[in-house]
């Protein structure tokens, strides 16, 4: 028994390690313009990042993240929300606003429709730190989440406050309704319940010999 249950203990660590391999505090910015960097925690390692300067309406936002993605309509990102002010009480909510730091929460079951999810930031305008290469600084923020995060912190290192965030997500039809894609390192998770099938029945094999 105790064999079976140090397999069991490490295929349940391997599991939770292949889940938390992909979120991690995201910095996001662009050298090129200052300084200014937001990073969300937690974020997707690997995943889509921009930073640039002046704030965006919601169909510019959209189109943005459209081309950023190469979307051609009709497949199109989806503003799900957008916040100015803390925790409103609709799809997503806030804190931090007029501030430096703050918290990011959405219902968890957006994760049913879309495949893809991402916060956007926008944040007074101002140069808080002057670069060498820049006479502004980023003050638009996109940061691709981690499925299935719906919760977290952001920060900001400039000297301005937060003026809002939005919420968009993208459907690339993987998601069947109420349902989920297979999440990454599936293959992984497969092979790790081959051996603990495989041996349970040496163990339990073993067991039929002694008796």
């Amino acid at each position: 028994m105790r064999i079976l249950k140090t397999i069991l203990a490490t295929a349940a660590l391997s599991v939770a390690s292949i889940g938390a391999a992909h979120a991690a505090p995201v910095p996001c910015g662009n050298p090129a313009l200052g300084l200014r960097v937001t990073t969300v925690d937690p974020g997707l390692v690997g995943g889509t990042c921009y930073a640039d300067l002046t704030n965006l309406g919601d169909g510019a936002l959209v189109s943005l993240l459209n081309t950023q993605l190469g979307l051609v309509s009709p497949t199109t990102t989806v503003l799900v929300d957008r916040d100015n002010a803390d925790s409103n009480g609709g799809s997503l909510n806030i804190t931090g606003e007029g501030t430096q730091s703050g918290s990011w929460s959405f219902t968890s079951s957006l994760w049913n429709t879309y495949d893809r999810m991402f916060l956007y930031f926008h944040f007074g305008d101002g140069q808080d730190r002057p670069s060498p290469t820049s006479s502004s600084d980023p003050d638009i923020f996109i940061v691709e989440l981690a499925k299935p995060d719906a919760s977290g912190s952001w920060s900001f290192n400039g000297q301005t406050g937060l003026s809002n965030i939005a919420l968009l997500g993208f459907d690339d039809g993987r998601v069947p309704p109420g349902g989920n894609i297979p999440e990454p390192g599936t293959a992984s998770i497969a092979l790790l319940s081959f051996g603990i099938l495989g041996a349970t029945s040496a163990w339990q094999r073993r067991r039929s010999r002694k008796a």
